[in-house]
């Protein structure tokens, strides 16, 4: 801490733009706080496609794709693509409640 934050008791903020947010501001289901888009594009990580797969898919620049993975994995309270790759996983084992729609595409 410097000098000037010592002596007026006042801590500098921590969190940076490139940050997820905190895990309190994540919604419980985050699935549901997707978009579709957003939910196709998890699929699509999960399948192990590329930025550029996915693109080619889309009919997207894979820069685009790659800012939107950024975006998504972010908004899942999540750091890296293998972390949601792996909340993927998890979803789609767990996912025996009726009422949640699939991860997966049974004719993908």
């Amino acid at each position: 801490m410097t000098q000037a934050t010592e002596e007026s008791g006042r801590s500098e903020p921590t969190e940076t733009a490139d940050e997820p947010p905190p895990q309190d501001q994540v919604p419980a289901d985050r699935f549901a706080s997707l978009s579709p888009q957003e939910q196709r594009l998890l699929t699509m990580v999960a399948d192990g496609l590329t930025d550029k797969e996915i693109g080619e898919r889309l009919s997207m620049p894979e820069r685009a794709v790659a800012k939107y993975v950024e975006d998504m994995v972010g908004k899942l309270g999540l750091q890296t693509r293998t972390q949601a790759i792996l909340f993927a996983i998890n979803r789609a084992f767990q996912g025996t409640d009726p009422s949640r729609p699939p991860l997966f595409n049974e004719e993908d």
